[in-house]
C-alpha cells in the first residue's frame, strides 16, 4: 500500500480555497484534506512526504479535455486559415489516409505528453486504432475514454470499424486500474447512415458504453438532421457526448435537456474553423451539463484547456453583454468535474476524501497570482498552462518540475518530427 503526504501547501478543492493545508493520499485515492498541519500520526504512516512550507505552490484538481483526436498530432499548423470544407476534405482526410498504426501510437503518446505538461489528467479521444491508443494510455498513466471514429457513409459497410471498436472494448475497458474506458465514436450523422447509428446506439446500450459524436458543428448541418430524429434512432438512451453543437434549434435544445445529453464545448476550434459559437448560455438555462474540449491540434493548434476555460468565460459574456453569463467558477467546473462526469469517471475532478488523486501543482509565485485575492478568478482569467509545475494521476506523478518520469519526451518528439516529414512528403507525392 502506497501512502503519500503533502503538507504546507495551498489547496483549491474545486469548491473552496485553503491557504495552507495538507493532503494525504493512499493507493491513488485522497483520504484526508485539511487546513493547517497534518497530525503526527498521519505523518508517521506516510511512505513519502513532501513539504511546501516555504514555497508558493497550489494543489488543484487535474483538468479534463473532453474532446480531442490524439492521432492527429502530425497535423498541427497544416492547412490553417482555410474553409472548413477545404480543411476537412482536401487537407485532413487525405493525409490521415497515410497514417500507419505505429504513426497513431506515437502521435497518441505525443498528444498525451502535451496534455500532461498542461495539467490535463483525463481526456476523451475519437480516432483510429483504438486498442493502440489504449495501449499508449496504459503506458503514460493518464485517464481516458477512448472511442473509435465510425463511418459507413459510402454504402459499402464500415470496413470493420465497429468490430475494431468492440474489440478494443473487450480488451481494454476498465483496465489499468480503471483508468481506461472504451466507448463508441460514430463520427457524425453526415458520415453515418440512420441504420448504422441505430445499430451503434443499440450496441452501446447493451454494453453500457458511452457514445461520442460530432453534432451540428458546421452551418450546413443546421437542417440536415434533428436531435429528435437522433433520439428516435436510440442515440440518447446512452450516455452521449454531443460535441460542438453550434447550430442548435430550440427543439434540439429541448431534446438535449430532456435526455441528459452532455455538450462538449470546443470554443477555440469552432472559432478557428469559422464555424461559430455554440449557444452555451441557452443550454445552461435548461440545466444541460457543459464540458470543454480542445479538439485536435489540427483545428486548435494547442491541447490547452486553460485557453478554453478563459475563452468560454469571456466569449459568452461578450455575446450576451452579460458579465454573469459564465462566471469563472462555472468555467472551472466545465474543465474539471463536469468533464469527468460526462466521460463516466466517478470520484474525479475535485479534491475531497475518496476522490481519485488526479491533481496538479500550480506556481503561485508567478506574477499572475499577485496579489492573490480570488483564486477561482485568477486561475481562469490569469492562469495559464505554463503555470503547471506537476501533474498527478492515481497518486502517481506523470510530470514533475520539468521531468516526465514515465515517458521519454525526447524520443517521442523525435518520432513525431520524423514521421511528420514522411507523411508530408507522401501527401505531396500523391498530388503529382
Amino acid at each position: 500500500m502506497s501512502k503519500h503526504l503533502m503538507t504546507g501547501i495551498s489547496i483549491y478543492t474545486g469548491e473552496k480555497f485553503i491557504e495552507k493545508g495538507y493532503i494525504f493520499i493512499e493507493d491513488g485515492v485522497i483520504r484526508e484534506v485539511g487546513e493547517g498541519r497534518a497530525d503526527w500520526e498521519l505523518g508517521r504512516e506516510a511512505d513519502s512526504f513532501q513539504s511546501f512550507e516555504n514555497r508558493k505552490v497550489l494543489i488543484a484538481p487535474g483538468l479534463v479535455n473532453a474532446h480531442t483526436h490524439t492521432g492527429m498530432g502530425y497535423l498541427r499548423g497544416v492547412a490553417d486559415d482555410v474553409s472548413f470544407e477545404e480543411w476537412l476534405f482536401n487537407q485532413m482526410l487525405p493525409r490521415e489516409e497515410l497514417f500507419t498504426e505505429e504513426d497513431v501510437y506515437w502521435s497518441a503518446l505525443f498528444s498525451q505528453l502535451e496534455m500532461i505538461k498542461n495539467g490535463i489528467t483525463t481526456f476523451c479521444d475519437m480516432y483510429v486504432f483504438p486498442s493502440t491508443v489504449c495501449r499508449s494510455v496504459a503506458e503514460t498513466g493518464m485517464r481516458a475514454l477512448i472511442t473509435r471514429g465510425l463511418i459507413d457513409s459510402n454504402g459499402d459497410g464500415d470496413g470493420g470499424r465497429l468490430e475494431e471498436n468492440i474489440d478494443a472494448f473487450n480488451k481494454w475497458n476498465g483496465k489499468a486500474n480503471g483508468r481506461i474506458k472504451v466507448g463508441l465514436g460514430p463520427h457524425a450523422p453526415y458520415t453515418c447512415s440512420d441504420e448504422y447509428l441505430k445499430k451503434v446506439s443499440q450496441i452501446a446500450y447493451d454494453r453500457g458504453m458511452t457514445v461520442n459524436i460530432h453534432l451540428k458543428e458546421a452551418a450546413r448541418e443546421r437542417d440536415m438532421y434533428s436531435f429528435a430524429k437522433l433520439g428516435e434512432l436510440g442515440m440518447f438512451k446512452n450516455n452521449t457526448l454531443a460535441v460542438h453543437c453550434v447550430y442548435l434549434t430550440d427543439d434540439d435544445i429541448k431534446v438535449i435537456s430532456e435526455n441528459g445529453v452532455n455538450i462538449i464545448h470546443n470554443p477555440s476550434s469552432n472559432l478557428k474553423l469559422a464555424n461559430g459559437v455554440a449557444p452555451i448560455t441557452e443550454l445552461l438555462e435548461k440545466n444541460v451539463r457543459i464540458s470543454l474540449g480542445t479538439d485536435s491540434v489540427a483545428s486548435n493548434n494547442s491541447l490547452d484547456i486553460w485557453r478554453e476555460m478563459l475563452l468560454s468565460a469571456l466569449l459568452h459574456k461578450g455575446i450576451k453583454n452579460d458579465p454573469l453569463a459564465i462566471p469563472a467558477k462555472l468555467s472551472w467546473k466545465f474543465a474539471t468535474i463536469n468533464g469527468a462526469q460526462a466521460l463516466g469517471f466517478e470520484k474525479v475532478g475535485k479534491i475531497e476524501p475518496e476522490y481519485k488523486a488526479d491533481l496538479i501543482l500550480v506556481n503561485l509565485d508567478d506574477v499572475s497570482y499577485y496579489p492573490l485575492q480570488n483564486i477561482e478568478s485568477q486561475l481562469v482569467y490569469s492562469g495559464k498552462s505554463s503555470d503547471v509545475l506537476a501533474t498527478m494521476v492515481d497518486g502517481e506523478w506523470l510530470y514533475y518540475f520539468g521531468k516526465f518520469p514515465k515517458m521519454d519526451a525526447n524520443k517521442i518528439k523525435f518520432e513525431i518530427s520524423e514521421r511528420s516529414r514522411r507523411i508530408n512528403q507522401e501527401f505531396l507525392d500523391s498530388k503529382k
